[in-house]
This record gives structure tokens, C-alpha cells and sequence, in this order.
């Protein structure tokens, strides 16, 4: 299976100075948190698919994943949703979201995780990182016809040291 790279960028609360090293309890603490926003991740897809929500409801809900959970509209991710693999390979997150609620807006899809694999965390310049490897299943069912997608992602977590959300 090709492994593919998922950046996942997000900003978390930190009471720490950019200079000082991260303890055990914080590490812990963020291992906690980034394991809990993939899994908040993995629910809003759930939303956006299929005909669970509106689509009023979707568009918002696309919105605030986005605001919440990444960087920014420009960060560009793996293109996991496209079962045909007839579309690009990478998409800025918002046209990757866009497309579950129009690719399968007639069919019954879920999403879920099947391992989670957390790293240590990292140092960078002036920010904390850690790497999540995820096996993603997706699970589209048109016409009583289930078809699953298995997916190994690289999910990227950053965290700011004293910059608060």
C-alpha cells in the first residue's frame, strides 16, 4: 500500500515560553489533544458526506473544520477522497472537503480510523510538532454497493509554544 502524507496543521494552546523544553505531563497533554482532534477530524468528514446534514449545514461545517483545525486555507492535503483516483493528488483542504460533500452527496459514506500511530514530538525553530500515522477507511455504499478505501496517512500536528488558540 503507498503511504501518503496528510498535513495536518493545527495551532494548540500552550502556556509554555518559545524557548523551554516541553515536560512529560505537556507532552502527554498534547498527545491527548492532537489524538482528540483526529478524531473530532474524522467525525466533521462523517458530517459532510451523504445526506446526514444539509447542505446549508455542510458548507458550514467545511468552514469551521478549516478554522479549527488547520493553519490555514492554504494548506494543501493528500487527496483521500477520490475513489476514481482520477482527480489531482493534492488540494488545498477546503476543495478536498468540498468534494465529499459533492462526490458523494447520494451515497452512504463513513469514515473511520482503523490504527493510530503517535510519534514523540518534535522541535522545530520556533514550534512543536509530532506525527500521527492513521489507517483510513472510507466507506462508500451507492446502490446497496459498499466499497472501502484503506489509506495510510501522515498527519502532521504543530503546536506553538505560548501562542494561545
Amino acid at each position: 500500500m503507498i503511504k501518503r502524507t496528510f498535513i495536518f496543521s493545527i495551532l494548540l494552546m500552550s502556556a509554555i515560553s518559545c524557548y523551554s523544553q516541553i515536560t512529560q505531563s505537556q507532552a502527554e497533554m498534547y498527545t491527548k489533544q492532537a489524538k482528540g482532534l483526529i478524531w473530532n477530524y474524522v467525525s466533521m468528514l462523517n458530517l459532510i458526506s451523504g445526506d446526514k446534514v444539509e447542505n446549508a449545514d455542510k458548507a458550514e461545517i467545511i468552514i469551521k473544520t478549516i478554522n479549527d483545525m488547520f493553519e490555514s486555507r492554504q494548506v494543501y492535503v493528500t487527496n483521500d477522497v477520490d475513489m476514481t483516483n482520477t482527480t489531482q493528488k493534492q488540494l488545498k483542504i477546503e476543495e478536498c472537503l468540498e468534494n465529499i460533500r459533492l462526490f458523494y452527496a447520494n451515497s452512504d459514506v463513513s469514515f473511520s480510523i482503523d490504527t493510530m500511530k503517535v510519534s514523540d514530538i518534535y522541535r522545530a525553530k520556533d514550534f512543536y510538532f509530532l506525527k500521527i500515522e492513521i489507517l483510513k477507511e472510507m466507506t462508500v455504499t451507492f446502490n446497496n454497493l459498499p466499497r472501502k478505501n484503506l489509506r495510510d496517512l501522515d498527519i502532521y500536528v504543530k503546536f506553538v509554544p505560548g501562542l494561545v488558540d
